[in-house]
């Protein structure tokens, strides 16, 4: 059994690199990505589809960098 995390809207596409490290963008557009202790600015601002893309077939790691207080 799976949650709709989509909201009911059909996911074209699901980039999945491991457990909680995931983006998927949907039918209208939308796009949802999950980064487990990365800060959410950094996670919206940043962070692309091309970029897990990058990680997933080319096995280049990206680099950001996070302000932490």
């Amino acid at each position: 059994m799976f949650k709709d995390e989509a909201g009911g809207q059909q996911i074209v596409i699901f980039v999945g690199l491991r457990a909680k490290l995931y983006l998927y963008l949907m039918d209208e557009g939308n796009e949802s990505k999950k980064c487990k202790d990365v800060k959410k600015p950094v996670v919206q601002n940043s962070i692309t589809i091309d970029d897990y893309m990058n990680c997933l077939f080319n096995e280049e790691p990206q680099r950001r960098k996070m302000n932490i207080i």
